[in-house]
């Protein structure tokens, strides 16, 4: 056997099956909605290093090394370090590109409080640093000295995060603002989950936002939003011919008042800037909510939309009928989870309907709206999975009170689809056997494009994840299944999977074997874990080399190399080749000095010479 000839079928086709690794610790990785909505911005800079010592004496030379810092100010650490001399150095500083502060709670010594405010008076030097974030801080310490560093236009990415700013420091950052020379410069502000101090303030500071035409990024997520000035500054923002604004983020914040929400309606309907727009947990009336969701049907220019817990899904489903086609039809992401009220069969079909014809929408994001929606609701919807305009490459079902009729609707219809390549079925408990062998029988189809399946708490048990197991020996595009929570999972389960991804019972059952599953979100012994990780390499022919040399012939730490002692002697060195074909590879080292060890024959000089001298006279005989 070549090993080199692994069929071109098990993912090594050239394609990029998955470019992300994903953590076994990180259930988020599953469900991340990066593509379509970054809460956190790619600023360009590597993670922050954290000061101490060696960054320090870096910072002090100047270091280029140095672009990105983050300083600790909280509880003893503050009092360990001379925070006036490291403000001078930061402000000295020219390399710095990104400082972040976290500053959650420190002594109320007023000694302490000097020593911050004069490393925020030297800090406010600093004329290189386009980037400040500071997380979990009451900001009255040092808020005034770093007044300068705000007005200095070289800042361009300003974010607060979970931070006591109150009423005076919310002005003093609006005068700020104001004060800029260039209003040009800035581009990011973030305030999530912040004490302003009250809307007439907050009204204040987005009044100041107002003149700064290249602001791309604006979130205001539960920060107090409301009043008047508050909207009819956002509005004006929105509706200047010039905004440049693409993200808004207004999460968790009350757009309830009619007037309020008639202003912003106007602006949103003319505004030709906007692709993100995050209404997420905002509280809105009904009326309020018909008058949005109108407006957004006239808005041609957004990709990402999140009405998620409020009654904008709904209620624009119910009132827009037909035409909600047109919300949707510039659209790549749309989250109408936790609609309120549910949405029952007729909306659903409605929902269905409008994506059966949409040509744009790549994710769906509809978790927790099953609870009205019967199996013909689910039937109605799913006629959009088999659609030709389908371009829907995500769809989250979390929470949806599915059953074994309704999945298996869904399943009959993904059967057919070759576009989704992330699904999301967790918390389902009502899912039984049928239903999920059901959707288990998809993997095997050779048009599936699933690449992470989600299935976090859905009581399943061993059957039923043996049974995947299965029909993944056949699978060539699943790259991540999550199973955690699942109490039901013993381990007749993790042996199949294990199988599956590497079947030690032959060479050929290893190269046969499933190269491309790399996640199942949990922590596994040490045998399967090693096998999953070997699979997150995209060349499938080196993994396939691997498995062979690690769990063949290096099983259980025992090296066996009779299938090379018995070898042909004219195929032993395209053998010796294959072993010691990749650099640094331990495995196949190891197995290259048992070979040569177990075959001295190969280094007897009196073997050769004898050998040689035979085949000389046996030419001459003939």
């Amino acid at each position: 056997m070549d090993a080199d000839n692994v069929d071109q079928n098990r993912g090594d086709d050239g394609e990029d099956r998955d470019n992300e690794s994903l953590s076994e610790d990180d259930e988020s990785s599953i469900n991340e909605e990066t593509n379509y909505w970054s809460d956190d911005d790619d600023d360009g800079y590597d993670d922050a290093e954290k000061l101490n010592k060696e960054t320090h004496d870096k910072i002090k030379l100047n270091d280029a090394d140095i672009t990105s810092l983050e300083v600790n100010l909280t509880g003893e650490f503050v009092q360990n370090v001379d925070w006036s001399t490291e403000g001078k150095f930061i402000g000295d500083n020219t390399q710095l590109k990104k400082i972040e502060i976290i500053s959650d709670e420190w002594s109320e010594e007023i000694n302490t409080l000097i020593h911050i405010f004069l490393f925020c008076t030297g800090l406010a030097r600093n004329r290189s640093i386009e980037a400040f974030y500071i997380f979990d801080s009451d900001l009255s310490a040092i808020f005034q000295p770093l007044q300068p560093f705000f007005i200095n236009t070289n800042l361009v990415h300003i974010e607060f995060y979970e931070s006591d700013i109150g009423e005076d420091n919310t002005h003093l950052l609006a005068v700020a603002l104001e004060k800029r020379s260039n209003k040009d410069s800035l581009e990011v502000l973030g305030i999530h989950s912040c004490n302003m101090g009250g809307e007439h303030v907050l009204g204040e500071l987005i009044k100041a936002l107002e003149g700064y035409r290249n602001l791309t990024k604006l979130s205001l997520h539960e920060c107090g939003l409301g009043g008047r000035q508050c909207f009819d500054s956002l509005a004006n923002i929105l509706l200047k011919p010039d905004c440049r604004l693409e993200k808004l983020d207004l999460e968790y914040n009350n757009v309830g008042n009619p007037q309020d929400s008639v202003t912003l309606a106007n602006a949103l309907s003319k505004n030709t800037s906007l692709k993100c727009l995050d209404f997420t947990s905002s509280r809105v009336d009904e009326d309020e909510a018909v008058e949005l969701c109108n407006s957004l049907v006239k808005n041609n220019t957004l990709k990402c939309l999140k009405l998620s817990n409020t009654p904008m899904s709904s209620v624009g489903l119910r009132s827009l009928s037909n035409r909600y086609q047109y919300l949707i039809s510039s659209l790549t992401y749309l989250d109408l989870s936790y609609c309120r009220p549910p949405i029952d069969d007729q909306e659903a079909s409605i929902l269905g309907g409008a994506i059966n014809v949409n040509t744009t929408l790549k994710g769906l994001i509809l978790n927790n709206i099953g609870n009205s929606i019967t199996s013909a609701g689910w039937q109605a919807f799913s006629v959009c999975l088999q659609s030709p305009n389908s371009t829907l490459t995500r769809l989250s079902l979390d929470a949806c009170n599915l059953d074994d009729e309704k999945m298996i609707i869904i399943a009959t219809t993904l059967a057919n689809n070759s576009m989704i390549t992330d699904l999301d079925l967790n918390q389902n408990v009502s899912i039984g056997v049928r239903g999920w062998q059901s959707l288990s029988s998809c993997l095997s189809s050779p048009i599936s494009a699933l690449k992470r399946l989600g299935m976090f708490g859905c009581n399943l048990n061993d059957e039923i994840v043996i049974g995947f197991a299965e029909e993944l020996s056949h699978n060539t595009s699943l790259c991540a299944l999550s199973l955690w929570n699942n109490s039901g999972i013993a381990n007749r389960s993790w042996d199949a999977l294990h199988r599956t991804i590497c079947n030690t019972s032959s060479i050929e059952a290893i190269f046969e074997s499933n190269h491309t599953l790399h996640y199942v979100g949990r922590s596994l012994d040490h045998n399967i874990t090693s096998s999953l990780q070997l699979n997150e390499n995209q060349d499938k022919k080196q993994v396939a080399r691997q498995k062979i040399i690690q769990h063949y012939f290096l099983k259980d730490e025992d090296v066996d190399v009779r299938e090379f002692v018995t070898m042909d002697m004219n195929v032993l060195p395209q053998a010796m080749t294959w072993i010691g074909k990749e650099h640094d590879d331990v495995g196949g080292h190891t197995l290259m000095f048992a070979v040569l060890k177990g075959m001295p024959c190969l280094f007897d000089t009196e073997s050769k010479t004898r050998a040689s001298s035979k085949a000389r006279k046996k030419r001459r005989v003939l």
